[in-house]
């Protein structure tokens, strides 16, 4: 599994916020995409295990770190309602969409608050 992080400036958040990266090692084209949602006082590196998993099965994973949570900005596992959480989400799927370049099924990985947040969203 490659793994890569990177911190970018959160429109909708108005935060510099950190999103992860997990492909599978090789050169075949990925399956598809997984979008990881971590829990109120988790960070990304927490759902680790699952997104080697993924991998290992030919899918590229991605996920951000909420407000406040691992190595974003914001106050400490402070998130500004769902309504945001719901922009973050979509702002995470158009990211992953774009740099996994495939037309391969998303799949939802979402733990405790996350899935709340997803849930919320949908």
């Amino acid at each position: 599994m490659i793994a890569t992080t990177e911190s970018y400036e959160s429109p909708a958040a108005g935060l510099r916020l950190c999103r992860h990266l997990f492909r599978p090692d090789g050169a075949e084209a990925p399956k598809g995409r997984v979008i990881l949602l971590e829990g109120l006082g988790d960070h990304i590196g927490c759902h680790k295990v699952a997104a080697e998993l993924f991998c290992a099965r030919g899918f590229v994973c991605g996920g951000l770190d909420w407000p406040g949570h691992g190595l974003s900005e914001g106050k400490r596992g402070h998130i500004a309602g769902v309504s945001l959480a719901g922009r973050l989400i979509e702002e995470t799927v158009a990211w992953l969409d774009e740099v996994a370049k495939c037309d391969g099924p998303r799949i939802l990985y979402a733990h405790s608050t996350g899935a709340f947040f997803a849930l919320h969203h949908l």
